[in-house]
């Protein structure tokens, strides 16, 4: 069984980054040392 691709997209701003996930969804974290360490 193959499995399904995902896809991600990150909007990058001075405040947050807005990230998208698909099939999954969304989330926004902070542009900030703790918020890109959560991304990763």
């Amino acid at each position: 069984m193959t499995p399904a691709p995902w896809f991600v997209g990150i909007d990058v701003s001075k405040a947050q980054l807005d990230i998208a996930l698909r099939p999954e969804g969304r989330f926004v974290v902070l542009n900030n040392k703790t918020g890109r360490a959560h991304v990763v």
